[in-house]
């Protein structure tokens, strides 16, 4: 995600969050005893998301059913389970009409953007379980300056977006618990477990010619579309009855590119740096699950990263003047590095968000090395030198109240915590190291420390400068 919101942040939370004043929600009465789970041995195994998505394109409205088939792979029994809902984070949007554990009535309390579910008795090691839930989306208008996470839902009157639109489940921490943070003002406070996703989407009320993409392939199913896509963090969509659209490849991946008319060359433009990049990225990071991408121009401000498909926000493409020293393009190559930083290799965004902020926009860089190697030194005044920044790179969201210290000191200094890194194991050495570390932390939730073990094996990570000069000193045992 790229921040251009001065709004300030809340008050740091610590520990598993849960409001302790939620008011619960009455459970309905009981049909009988809950089954059975389904157990076996423990081993790695993703949640299953299955949605069937009815959409009122012109009503701004849509109904759900989401079924999410989800197995404990820890070493740890489960009371309870914890969703994030950041379609909850406004009122009115987000309408929970009914809950169950193996279609069994579930007790819940739902308080802001958590969902926590009490099951029946604890899940066991080894054991699964299917969460259904049905509810009912009323789209809010976004205005002009909505931004980030929160401008990803909504609509105007040229598109819709549907993006963190459904209940996800919260990874898990044996020893730590649900990873549940509250929201903040910038940056993002969600993250998943990579998931295989299967969507279902029919169109309903009024019927008009739609432009759609999302962050998977479509085909046709009957009356309806699907799309299948794994190892996904969340699916997202876009709809218009006005934008047009571009395609092209990039290796075996397709790259697709939606747009406004007015902005045709800054769309095409966009859809070009995506596409050499996912190229660039892939050559230095390793390859990525996914075989599609989508650029959308949102008709708000800012991008916003989702697996297989990112929103770029309409000023960018507005204030594109045909060369590639703007910041579509190089919003566009941070967006897409997101498929590495964040999809691929996932993390902790709010107590975390330089391990992927920072390295997406460090691959910024990489990107303008390799496209416009003349431009190199361009990229780093542009976007970094002139703000002069400082701050510790390994900040959560909850460090500052501002907008530009905060990404002054996760995004900018973090590129050049990441530069300095590089200097210290020269160049073939830190690829070597980037691709190591996209390898083993793939279709995890990443940590620091895993970061830096994956660095151990290239370099001392306990001796490095960079980690003394950007970090805050690490407590010596």
């Amino acid at each position: 995600m790229i921040l251009v919101s001065c709004a300030p942040a809340t008050p740091a939370i610590t520990g598993t969050l849960f409001p302790t004043h939620s008011t619960p929600i009455p459970s309905p009465t009981p049909l009988g005893p809950p089954p059975t789970p389904i157990c076996g041995g423990i081993s790695p195994a993703p949640p299953n998301y299955n949605l069937d998505l009815a959409l009122d394109y012109t009503g701004h409205t849509a109904e759900v059913s989401e079924a999410i088939r989800i197995v404990n792979s820890t070493g740890e029994a489960w009371p309870d389970l914890t969703l994030a809902v950041s379609a909850n984070d406004a009122t009115g949007v987000f309408d929970l009409h009914g809950l169950t554990v193996d279609d069994y009535p579930a007790e819940f309390v739902l308080e802001g953007v958590w969902l926590r579910i009490v099951l029946p008795a604890p899940l066991q090691p080894g054991c699964e379980i299917e969460i259904g839930a049905n509810y009912a989306l009323n789209l809010p208008r976004l205005g002009p300056s909505a931004f980030g996470w929160r401008g990803a839902l909504g609509w105007t009157p040229r598109q819709t977006l549907l993006g963190l639109w459904y209940p996800t489940l919260a990874p898990y921490r044996p020893g730590v618990g649900w990873l549940a943070h509250p929201p903040a003002e910038q940056g993002e406070f969600e993250t998943t477990d990579a998931s295989a996703i299967s969507l279902k989407m029919r169109l309903t009320g009024k019927k008009i010619d739609l432009a759609v993409v999302g962050s998977a392939a479509a085909k046709p199913c009957g009356e309806s579309t699907c799309f299948d896509l794994k190892a996904a963090r969340h699916f997202a969509l876009a709809l218009s009855d006005e934008m047009e659209t571009a395609t092209t490849t990039a290796g075996d991946a397709t790259v697709t590119a939606m747009y406004f008319s007015e902005h045709s060359a800054a769309g095409k433009a966009a859809l070009q740096t995506a596409r050499y990049a996912f190229v660039v990225f892939t050559d230095r990071f390793g390859a990525v699950p996914y075989k599609s991408l989508s650029v959308v121009e949102a008709d708000i401000v800012d991008g916003m990263e989702f697996s297989g498909m990112f929103f770029l926000g309409r000023p960018y493409y507005a204030d594109f003047d045909g060369s590639a020293q703007n910041y579509l393009t190089l919003i566009a190559a941070h967006e897409t590095a997101h498929q590495w930083w964040y999809c691929l290799v996932g993390n902790d965004p709010a107590t975390e968000p330089w391990l992927d902020e920072a390295l997406a926009t460090y691959s910024e860089e990489i990107y303008f090395e390799t496209a416009y190697p003349n431009l190199a030194q361009w990229w780093w005044q542009y976007r970094v030198w002139q703000f002069a920044p400082q701050g510790r790179v390994d900040g959560d969201i909850y460090a500052s109240r501002e907008f530009r210290p905060y990404v002054n000191a996760v995004y900018l200094n973090g590129a050049q915590f990441l530069h300095a890194l590089r200097g210290e194991l020269g160049d073939e050495t830190f690829f070597d190291f980037l691709r190591e570390y996209a390898a083993s932390e793939a279709g995890r939730v990443a940590t620091a420390d895993d970061f830096w073990r994956a660095y151990s094996k290239f370099g001392d990570a306990n001796g490095s400068a960079a980690r003394r000069t950007f970090f805050v000193p690490t407590p010596t045992p």
